[in-house]
């Protein structure tokens, strides 16, 4: 008879003792461990692993994807991670190159780096100083010449009544025609003659109202020299209101206006005063005190006779000019010409 086998000491149950046993054991192996990951936690934990900080990867990344400045519209390049050379490591997490939006220079500043100019401030235009030429006045002075005589084609050196005509074209109290003629023996109308003794009157006193002649349109050249003749007490109008501006002016008209104009007081003895003149009898009886205040006064130029004033003659350009200068003697503007037609009583 076989005898019974001993228990299996699987089957045999802990004792106290060896329950201590075994807690000693797995509490030292618990110490060993917590010390070995307590010296190298640093190395095994992902977390705590050192990323790229902004300060050290921004300027590497910038370089690489900062646009050319004459390229401003070049985009920016994506950023690359580039995978880790140790397998052994855990991949760490990848983390964005751009930096934060509060450290991040501006794009537009780093393109218009180059300064722009400066807005100029709106500066006042320089003043300039205008140079006002001189009035030329239609009357100056005796001592004073104003242009250059004009050399008339048709006015010879020895002409009678050159001086004269010389005379009033420095001061362009006359003027000639477009061919460089002056046409002295021509006939002057009222208009004309209005036109002339404009150039005289600049400072002279307004005597008369204006007057609106019907037969002078408002368009009329003459207008202004019509209307400046008659208030300054030159010349009048016809009855029935009329100018007769185209009519060709009388001598004697010519003489009358002149000694209206300067407002001279006839002489005491008319009789003897117009003994200067052989053809007397034809002066009109209106124009005789006016003849011999403008006869007394020297204004009164004769050719070719000196004693025969053709007063109702039509007056030329040369008579015109000769008397007209004659007044700006008489107002003690002009200097005295010697002349052997001129009326000395």
């Amino acid at each position: 008879m076989a005898s019974p086998q001993p228990p299996s000491p699987e089957n045999k149950p802990l004792g106290f003792d060896e329950w201590i046993g075994i807690s000693v054991a797995f509490g030292a192996i618990a110490a060993i461990f917590f010390w070995s990951t307590g010296q190298n936690g640093n190395q095994l934990d992902i977390s705590t692993s050192p990323s790229p900080t902004p300060s050290s990867s921004i300027p590497a990344r910038l370089n690489q994807s900062q646009p050319v400045e004459n390229n401003p519209s070049q985009p920016l390049a994506s950023p690359t991670v580039s995978p880790s050379s140790s397998p052994a490591k855990p991949q760490p997490q990848a983390i964005p190159l751009i930096p934060p939006a509060a450290n991040i220079i501006p794009q537009a500043a780093i393109i218009n780096s180059v300064p722009l100019p400066a807005t100029p401030k709106p500066q006042s235009p320089p003043v300039k100083t205008a140079i006002v030429p001189a009035k030329i006045s239609p009357v100056p002075q005796s001592n004073s010449t104003q242009t250059a005589a004009i050399k008339f084609s048709d006015v010879p050196d020895k002409y009678w009544a050159r001086p004269f005509i010389e005379k009033l074209s420095e001061r362009k109290i006359i003027t000639g025609f477009e061919d460089g003629t002056f046409r002295p023996e021509q006939p002057v109308t009222r208009a004309e003659l209005a036109a002339i003794i404009e150039g005289i009157v600049t400072d002279q006193k307004i005597a008369r109202k204006p007057v609106n002649f019907k037969d002078v349109k408002a368009d009329n050249w003459a207008v202004p020299a019509i209307a400046k003749s008659v208030q300054a007490g030159f010349m009048k109008g016809y009855p029935g209101n009329s100018f007769r501006p185209d009519q060709n002016v009388p001598k004697v008209q010519v003489v009358a206006a002149l000694a209206s104009g300067l407002n001279l007081k006839p002489p005491t003895k008319l009789a003897s005063t117009l003994k200067s003149y052989k053809d007397s009898k034809q002066i009109p009886s209106w124009a005789i005190e006016r003849v011999a205040a403008a006869t007394q006064a020297n204004l009164v130029v004769n050719y070719p006779n000196r004693d025969l004033l053709n007063p109702n003659q039509p007056a030329t350009r040369a008579d015109v000019a000769a008397m007209v200068y004659q007044t700006l003697v008489k107002l003690g503007k002009a200097e005295p010409q010697s002349s052997d037609y001129i009326v000395r009583p």
